[in-house]
């Protein structure tokens, strides 16, 4: 028999290939800060980051945990965040800050950017960032798993560091204009008329939303409304459910700027609905009845 030395080679080639396992790629949820050295008692901001190692994620949720004993949540800042559509706005719950949202059309990169988390620490020694729970889908095929890793990040907490304070940046630039929209189905608020609305601020990040539903009446010159602000979110089920009051929706970042957007009413009201009108026809009623009173006692009289 005739050795073949390349039939050989291929063989041992194949048969190392099967012994090293193929790494599988994984969307990755890491963490940034300023620096590895922190100052006691300054604040600090922790980026919350994703690479998706060239998938397209449009959906992702999970929870940021740090020891709670050495660092003091400040507060979080999701402006120029990559989610477009908050289902649950990052919020801190006693032991981390938990967050779920949605990127329509799905993001692809190596630096996208969710969210901030502002820190004070109040011990000295290490601490680590870390993430749990953390899920995400595929954009193709759509809603199918996306492998995930978590890349915790450790710091070193000091008396003194060449680290910067964390100081808010400041910010005059109202939220992006949106468009509210009305709504109805079946499956929620038992089929009742609702608004959906949400918008970006790529400063400080939206703090809340407020609305009003206002009732205008008119006749000839004279007017007045009924309505006042109140703090909601998305979905809002609407009080007015015949839509015959103007909606207002104001958002409001965390800087104090604000974006009104307004829609008009579906629809207007009957003239007897018009409480301006029922009050002039009561007040000409009363002063008829008035000189009414007075020509009859005239005529008495006479």
């Amino acid at each position: 028999m005739k050795y073949n030395f390349q039939n050989s080679i291929i063989i041992l080639v194949v048969c190392f290939l099967s012994l090293v396992a193929i790494p599988v790629l994984a969307a990755e949820l890491y963490f940034g800060a300023q620096g590895q050295e922190l100052s006691l008692e300054k604040n600090f901001e922790v980026g919350v980051l994703l690479n998706t190692e060239g998938e397209s994620i449009n959906a992702i949720e999970g929870k940021v945990i740090f020891p709670t004993d050495s660092l003091e949540f400040q507060e979080t800042r999701e402006g120029a965040s990559l989610i477009n559509f908050w289902i649950k706005k990052p919020t801190f719950d006693g032991s981390g800050v938990s967050f779920s949202g949605i990127v329509p059309g799905g993001y692809s990169g190596s630096q996208g950017y969710l969210f901030s988390i502002i820190l004070k620490p109040k011990k000295l020694g290490q601490v680590t960032i870390d993430g749990k729970e953390v899920r995400a889908l595929r954009n193709e095929p759509p809603g199918s798993a996306a492998q995930m890793k978590i890349s915790p990040l450790k710091l070193d907490i000091v008396e003194e560091s060449q680290t910067p304070e964390f100081l808010p940046p400041y910010d005059t630039e109202a939220p992006e204009p949106f468009t509210p929209e009305i709504a109805r189905n079946s499956n929620i608020f038992d089929g009742k008329w609702f608004l959906v609305f949400n918008t970006q601020d790529k400063g400080a990040g939206i703090d809340h939303y407020e609305i009003k539903e206002k009732r205008e009446f008119k006749i000839l010159n004279f007017g007045f409304s009924t309505g006042e602000w109140i703090k909601t979110e998305s979905p809002y089920l609407l009080k007015d459910q015949s839509l015959k009051s103007e909606i207002s929706v104001k958002a409001i970042d965390k800087a104090g700027n604000e974006k009104i957007a307004i829609l008009p009413p579906q629809s207007l009201p009957h003239w007897y609905e018009n409480y301006l009108i029922w009050a002039i026809i009561i007040v000409a009623g009363v002063v008829g009845y008035i000189i009414w009173r007075i020509l009859w006692r005239k005529i008495k009289r006479s």
